[in-house]
């Protein structure tokens, strides 16, 4: 039963994982089904918010929905979520459960972030061969650190995003909402921000510029 650690979105993994399209001003309903046996899911959504409309038990009343950026989805359960695709843009969602957006890593790995790891697989290695410590810079690097797979598993090998290489596999995938989109159907490619709406790097005479003590 920990031979196979494969987390996906129908059958899928990121980038494999097909974008799901909205119009803007369209009410989008997702109904999300767990047919996993063993794992629960928190699954989150960057952007809008929804609300929780229905289990596999029936219709939740108006009355008991509840405005939500996150749902639990236990073994064996359903959840649809509804909202207005209001606002234009690539909106995440993915499990929150992070190692779920890692398809092959577990509970027990350890966060070394910021810690300095010089000397420990050398040192570890002769209590356990071939044992490698986790990189101390977060997880995305993990096929440049030569990190081997586990059996029965595939490396996160996340995708090239619109400003950067986004990191992620497994449950992970993207709502796009467009004013208007492709007659056939297909992906309308990344959302292009409005001028100065994006973020950019501070440099010290914008700061000084804005009253900013350096």
């Amino acid at each position: 039963m920990t031979d196979l650690n494969v987390f996906t979105f129908n059958g899928r993994c990121f980038p494999g994982t097909q974008p799901m399209l909205a119009k803007k001003g369209e009410r989008v309903r997702i109904r999300i089904g767990n047919l996993s046996t063993m794992s629960h899911h928190a699954i989150h959504i960057h952007g809008p918010h929804f609300r929780v409309v229905a289990t596999d038990g029936g219709p939740i009343p108006e009355a008991a929905q509840q405005h939500e950026v996150t749902v639990h989805i236990p073994t064996g359960s359903t959840r649809t979520m509804e909202w207005h695709a209001t606002e234009p843009g690539d909106w995440v969602m993915h499990c929150h459960m992070l190692h779920h957006v890692m398809t092959q890593m577990g509970h027990t790995f350890g966060n070394l972030i910021g810690v300095n790891t010089k000397g420990l697989d050398d040192k570890i290695s002769k209590l356990i061969p071939g044992h490698m410590v986790m990189g101390d810079t977060g997880m995305g690097d993990m096929g440049a650190m030569g990190m081997k797979v586990p059996a029965n598993s595939l490396p996160m090998v996340g995708g090239p995003g619109k400003y950067d290489y986004i990191t992620m596999g497994g449950m992970f995938t993207m709502i796009k909402v467009r004013d208007t989109l492709p007659a056939d159907g297909s992906d309308p490619g990344w959302y292009d921000c409005p001028p100065g709406t994006l973020a950019t790097l501070a440099v010290a005479s914008d700061l000084k510029r804005d009253g900013i003590q350096i």
